[in-house]
């Protein structure tokens, strides 16, 4: 594989690999975003992080677990009110961060 940004060969050894996380934001949560686990590699002479696949399916990893069942706790009870907008024509939805606030906090309390 070549490095997307320098172009150099890339040696894809398995002890080099490691995971990164794509979280939604809250809009993207509401949006219908979810988390994404890709595997990745830096190339060794220009440090760049190249993306070779999209994991699919789930993960065992505990802290993308707890995101996105948080994210699941949100969706289900911020209450979503949804307003049409002309720029992209679609609806997008409306968020009270102030009630996520509230529905992050109270999920923490629970996984205590």
């Amino acid at each position: 594989m070549k490095c997307k940004v320098c172009g150099k060969r890339l040696r894809l050894d398995k002890e080099c690999k490691y995971e990164v996380v794509k979280v939604p934001t809250v809009i993207g949560v509401f949006s219908g975003e979810h988390t994404t686990v890709f595997e990745a590699f830096d190339c060794p002479f220009c440090g760049c992080q190249n993306i070779v696949n999209v994991k699919e399916g789930s993960t065992d990893n505990k802290e993308i677990k707890s995101v996105s069942g948080l994210i699941d706790f949100i969706k289900n009870y911020a209450d979503i009110e949804y307003e049409y907008n002309p720029c992209v024509k679609e609806d997008i939805p409306l968020v009270n961060l102030d009630r996520v606030v509230e529905l992050i906090n109270e999920y923490c309390e629970n996984e205590k």
